[in-house]
């Protein structure tokens, strides 16, 4: 699958001249005002939060869609359909955790110059801190952001990795896809 062709922008005058583009689970553009010095800090900084979280969900959206025709092409409809039905019910940012639980769902990342942090749970940034940096201009902030931002991302998928090369996943084979069958069936 290539990812590289799902993009995704997101523009909005909740800050005035935002701009941000993700390609391919990474930020690519994220474009502020120049002057950042009339912004209050707290206010700013909880706005990005909410912007880079709709990016994020958009893009996860973007690239579920995309990978939807790839991965399922072979699987029976009766299974795709039910598939479908359980994921439109679920929501991924009311996970309940266990003490067992072993998915990573949080990372997090630092600019270059590590006054720049970003942390993430799921699809939601939850920390956006630029706080002291604001004299730096619009795009010094938007890059940095972006590279935090990145790293956090980065992190967050070789987790992801790692918990599936310490826990493999079998191959599905015909007999669980007629389980399955089964089992959606009974559910009916």
């Amino acid at each position: 699958m290539n990812l590289s062709k799902v993009i995704t922008d997101l523009e909005s005058t909740e800050i005035q001249g935002f701009f941000a583009r993700m390609c391919a689970r990474r930020l690519e553009v994220l474009h502020l005002p120049r002057d950042l010095s009339h912004q209050d800090p707290d206010a700013f900084q909880k706005t990005l939060r909410t912007l880079l979280s709709r990016l994020l969900a958009r893009h996860s959206a973007d690239l579920m869609a995309n990978m939807h025709d790839e991965l399922l092409k072979d699987e029976p409809k009766e299974i795709t359909d039910f598939l479908e039905a359980q994921l439109a019910k679920c929501n991924p940012d009311a996970v309940v955790h266990r003490e067992d639980w072993r998915f990573p769902d949080r990372a997090d990342g630092r600019d270059q110059t590590r006054l720049v942090h970003v942390a993430l749970r799921n699809k939601t940034v939850e920390t956006v801190e630029v706080a002291g940096c604001f004299d730096r201009g619009g795009r010094w902030v938007g890059n940095a952001i972006m590279q935090a931002l990145n790293q956090a991302l980065e992190r967050r998928e070789s987790d992801v990795k790692h918990l599936f090369e310490r826990y493999p996943v079998a191959p599905v084979t015909p007999a669980d896809r007629e389980e399955l069958l089964e089992r959606i069936r009974a559910l009916r």
